[in-house]
């Protein structure tokens, strides 16, 4: 069953109605559907469902009264009851929740200053990591993993003058508690006297079994590593070939799935590598995004609208649809149907040939389209 979290919109992308999570069959035949919210996706700037173990969760945060309301949710998958739900009234907005992950009976939410888990049965709080060493930004990105939950801050040195930034920094919490299971400082690049500071850049990306990061390092090779998740010890290293950060405005990005871990280099290529041992796979310099899923890499390209599927392992491309919408964020499948979100509906997509199956245009009428939050599987 596929799981939906969706508005109508009309044109021009105006909201009309409330945020819908809705059950979908494999023929594309809507078994349930339940209102989860009154503010539809034009004011949700964060939302996302995830549907495990026979349940479905979802949060969506927005601008209801000039304050920050955030909603969470969990439903039955088979009959769309509602289980248990929650609201946050944030004030200041850094207290609105921004993200979500499911691992194991928790489920984990985060806010730029916060991180919390909650019994995954019952929405009851089990423990929260406020302020230091949780320090992510406006937008944290958040990996939840069975071994650890990984996430990203600035390394900070203090003295009894003041506090200076000398950096990046990698943490890693016990999921069970919170507490800190290991803490990595990248301290950030000193460029040669006479020159001007360039920002580095650092991202990571995080499984069961290690941590994978990639760090550009103006005027320097591009660094990327695997660390143990449970002990941070590094496993292997390598660099990147290409050519070192040319401008401010190249920001990388590190996406593991199915055993190969994609970094984009420093010339605004992609490089795969194998996961066990960071041994070099294929170089693309023509992609724009990626989005490894199941056994299958989805891509689209520099100057092209485009969807593409490629073998994760040789980077060869079997076969390509032309779509005119940001087709990637947001897509997820099994293993036979790739199912790609669109304003015109959600469009299942046969992995054996790209052909689409059927499209599924959720709580729609007339001309109205579909703003699409979240889509999830039930294994």
């Amino acid at each position: 069953m596929l799981y939906v979290l969706a508005s109508q919109i009309t044109a021009p992308l105006k909201p009309q109605g409330p945020l819908y999570i809705s059950a979908v069959d494999t023929n594309g035949r809507q078994s349930w559907t339940q209102p989860f919210t009154d503010f539809s996706p034009a004011v949700a700037f964060h939302a996302s469902l995830e549907a495990k173990n026979g349940t479905v969760y979802a949060f969506a945060t927005g601008l209801v009264k000039q304050s920050n309301l955030s909603r969470v949710a969990a439903y039955d998958a088979n009959s769309g009851k509602q289980l248990w739900s929650f609201q946050v009234n944030a004030q200041p907005e850094s207290d609105a929740v921004v993200g979500m992950a499911i691992c194991h009976d928790m489920m984990y939410l985060w806010t730029p200053n916060d991180l919390s888990a909650y019994s995954a049965k019952n929405g009851s709080l089990l423990w929260q990591k406020k302020g230091p060493p949780f320090q992510t930004g406006s937008t944290p990105r958040v990996e939840v993993t069975d071994t650890a939950i990984v996430f990203a801050s600035l390394y900070l040195v203090t003295s009894t003058q003041r506090t200076t930034f000398v950096g990046n920094a990698l943490n890693a919490l016990n999921p069970k508690n919170g507490g800190l299971l290991w803490k990595m400082n990248i301290p950030t690049y000193s460029p040669p006297q006479g020159h001007a500071f360039e920002q580095q850049e650092f991202e990571f990306a995080a499984t069961d079994r290690a941590v994978y990061t990639d760090v550009l390092n103006p005027g320097s090779p591009q660094k990327v590593a695997a660390l143990s998740s449970s002990i941070g010890k590094q496993l292997w290293s390598t660099s990147v070939e290409g050519k070192p950060v040319a401008d401010k405005f190249h920001f990388p990005f590190a996406v593991v799935g199915d055993n190969v871990f994609y970094v984009s280099t420093s010339n605004y290529g992609v490089v795969s590598l194998d996961t066990n041992d960071g041994r070099y796979l294929w170089q693309d310099n023509t992609i724009s995004q990626l989005k490894p899923l199941q056994d299958k890499l989805y891509v689209t390209h520099t100057n092209m609208s485009d969807f593409c599927q490629l073998d994760p392992v040789t980077g060869k491309s079997q076969w390509c649809n032309s779509y005119a919408d940001d087709s990637l964020k947001g897509a997820t499948s099994n293993q036979t149907i790739v199912y790609i979100p669109r304003l015109h509906g959600v469009n299942a997509v046969q992995k054996n040939n790209g052909k689409v199956k059927w499209i599924y245009k959720g709580n729609t009428s007339g001309t109205a389209q579909m703003m699409i939050a979240g889509l999830s599987l039930d294994y």
